[in-house]
């Protein structure tokens, strides 16, 4: 590699729906080899509008810090190389042609998140997916006299596989995977279904929404869930159900105790959606990012991922696209024509 010591100057656009000045005076003052510009956007009616960028923007920008707008097409970002989404889940970017044509890093918001779950002593609670949502959720319930356990797709046999290497808000989460007492894990139905055996009382869904996640649970895994009355928490996509994120929606006939859902498919609900109807089901909002906290936090990614860049050092949070999450051991060096020979 070159000389990494003099690292060039950078060109951010940012392109989301919030008021970030203050951020941004902040973040300059902190990383001086940074340019700024600020396309404003406005959300109405659940869709993000903005004014038309010049293709003369697109094409000087190096860094993009979005929500999920994104260059129409590659030809027109030759400088682009890390693209900064402010959220968990990028399911919304996989037909797009940056994702699908370009190997320009994407990194997500991913630690950010918390959960606050209830509990009693020692209630089972188990979690489909143990990512930073999952994590910050099972502190909090270890806490609260919960037994943790939880399933991955790959295994996590040894101390060092368990450990979160992503983003982590101090003092939240579990930084050493040290709190479930037993894990599980597998890509296929077996796998899934020894999980979903082992006496639940809470399920907490915080997968990835990804092809092989999508309707995940169907009419089997929640006819296994029900023989012991679990109670089904979504906090990750609608559509990794067959019942659009639901739990079943007719949890009393599965002998599924409840729901709560964040989430839903679709999403917004029908004014006439049966779930609005159903006692043993609570919907919430799904707006976590648009809290001032979150995108202060989402900018504290960037700034470290700027020094990153200029040191030549593992970045944060980027997202493999063969899966659909991080891949936590990418090495930005693989990107050399970032840096100033």
């Amino acid at each position: 590699m070159g000389d990494i010591s003099r690292p060039k100057l950078e060109h951010l656009l940012v392109l989301i729906p919030y008021a970030v000045n203050d951020i941004l005076d902040s973040l300059k003052k902190k990383i001086p080899y940074i340019k700024i510009t600020v396309h404003p956007q406005q959300r109405v009616n659940r869709k993000i509008i903005s004014k038309l960028i010049p293709d003369g923007l697109w094409k000087d920008i190096t860094i993009l810090i979005t929500l999920f707008t994104l260059p129409p097409g590659p030809s027109l970002v030759p400088n682009l190389h890390l693209i900064h989404v402010l959220s968990a889940g990028v399911d919304r970017l996989y037909s797009t042609p940056i994702w699908n044509e370009t190997e320009i890093a994407i990194t997500n918001s991913s630690g950010l998140q918390s959960q606050y779950v209830w509990g009693s002593d020692k209630v089972p609670r188990e979690h489909l997916g143990y990512g930073a949502i999952g994590r910050q959720a099972a502190r909090v319930a270890h806490a609260l006299g919960f037994e943790v356990i939880a399933f991955t797709a790959t295994p996590r046999k040894t101390p060092e596989s368990k450990k979160d290497r992503r983003y982590i808000v101090p003092r939240t989460g579990d930084p050493d995977g040290s709190i479930p007492s037993s894990w599980y894990s597998g890509l296929n139905k077996a796998s899934l279904h020894e999980f979903l055996s082992q006496d639940i009382d809470v399920l907490l869904v915080s997968v990835p929404l990804t092809p092989e996640t999508t309707h995940l649970l169907a009419r089997n895994e929640f006819e296994i869930l029900g023989r012991n009355h679990a109670f089904i928490i979504n906090v990750s996509r609608g559509k990794y159900s067959e019942s659009g994120g639901t739990g079943g929606a007719t949890a009393g006939a599965d002998g599924l105790r409840g729901a709560a859902l964040v989430v839903t498919d679709p999403e917004p609900l029908p004014a006439d959606n049966k779930l609005w109807n159903l006692e043993h089901v609570v919907v919430t909002l799904h707006i976590s990012a648009r809290g001032s906290s979150n995108v202060k936090k989402n900018f504290q990614i960037v700034e470290q991922n700027l020094t990153r860049i200029a040191e030549g050092k593992t970045l944060l949070n980027v997202v493999n696209r063969s899966k659909g999450y991080q891949n936590l051991r990418l090495k930005y060096s693989a990107f050399e024509k970032i840096f100033k020979y």
